[in-house]
């Protein structure tokens, strides 16, 4: 089935293992409905986490516009985080409306993949992109990965070559002290592994599968929007980005971001894959539902909280993104 324009907007194509939470694809190719805290979080959002391909000075966000209402949405809660948010507000700032994107999308969805096309007559490179997680029937590990692939493939629609960069930006959800960002180089990766904290397990990992790599593990630290601006900077005055990097956090901070960009020559008329790998390691979850269910577990003295299936399999994110990579031809066929 294919899905253009506004026909697009309710789309949220769940990427993800079995038992493992999933994050949603929009219908425009943006990242959405971060359900991998091991509790149902609709409507909701990573930080500025995006991907863009950059030629020159020049970039677009991989998604589409943003969509209509743009008063923006209702949102409930506890009080504590309800600033310049919710219906009236405008479009949430984690959209990125301000950036250029891509001005038509076509999406087709057929579980377990998701393949969506990317054109701009103003920008030179068209993009398209199949989104997956490994399915297999009667594979119960394997399907329980959890995971999302995404696969850009890069056209140049001019006559001359370019260098072009594809960049992914990810941000920690985890802002308590001890929270860290590490980039880790091999030879024909780079990881981008955001922790929880120095003694837990909690982590999400970016996997570049790529030689040619650079990258940030944290955006600037600054007030108000200036991490976003100096991201912008850096991303509009080409070439390779700058490492930074920050002590761990001693207290609780505004969120960090961290990103991977490879970066590589499309000849004319030519084309080129770029394969994100994108896990987490959420390894507990507990009775979240019944308000009753502390005090029935101490009264049955039993656990409150229990370990997902793939924490068993898999010690960390890097682990399962590295079995991915290994493994990434033989799961895609």
């Amino acid at each position: 089935m294919i899905y253009t324009e506004n026909r697009t907007r309710e789309i949220s194509f769940p990427l993800g293992g079995i038992g493992s939470g999933s994050v949603g694809l929009a219908g425009n190719g943006r990242l959405c409905d971060w359900e991998i805290f091991n509790r149902s979080n609709k409507n909701s959002f990573l930080g500025y986490t995006h991907f863009c391909i950059r030629t020159g000075t020049s970039f677009r966000l991989l998604q589409g516009d943003c969509f209509e209402p743009y008063t923006g949405t209702y949102r409930s809660g506890d009080g504590t985080d309800q600033f310049s948010r919710g219906f009236g507000w405008g479009v949430e700032g984690e959209l990125l409306p301000g950036l250029p994107h891509f001005r038509d999308v076509i999406f087709d969805g057929r579980f377990p993949t998701a393949e969506l096309r990317f054109s701009d007559e103003t920008f030179p490179i068209r993009a398209d992109l199949t989104a997956w997680s490994p399915f297999i029937p009667g594979c119960d590990r394997i399907s329980s990965l959890p995971c999302a692939v995404l696969e850009y493939t890069f056209t140049n629609t001019t006559g001359e070559p370019l260098e072009a960069t594809a960049v992914g930006v990810l941000a920690n959800p985890w802002q308590d002290a001890g929270h860290f960002n590490q980039v880790i180089r091999e030879d024909d990766h780079t990881t981008l592994k955001l922790s929880g904290g120095t003694e837990n397990e909690l982590s999400l990992t970016l996997l570049a599968a790529a030689d040619d790599v650079s990258s940030q593990e944290y955006w600037y630290r600054g007030g108000w929007q200036d991490h976003l601006e100096m991201y912008l900077n850096d991303l509009q005055k080409g070439g390779r980005f700058t490492p930074r990097t920050y002590p761990v956090a001693p207290e609780r901070t505004r969120q960090d971001h961290g990103l991977l960009a490879e970066h590589f020559t499309l000849p004319a008329g030519g084309s080129r894959r770029v394969t994100f790998l994108l896990t987490w390691h959420i390894p507990e979850r507990s009775n979240t539902w019944n308000h009753s269910a502390k005090e029935y577990a101490e009264q049955q003295n039993i656990p409150l909280t229990w370990r997902n299936y793939y924490a068993t399999q898999w010690k960390d994110s890097g682990a399962s993104a590295n079995e991915l990579r290994e493994r990434i031809g033989e799961l895609r066929a």
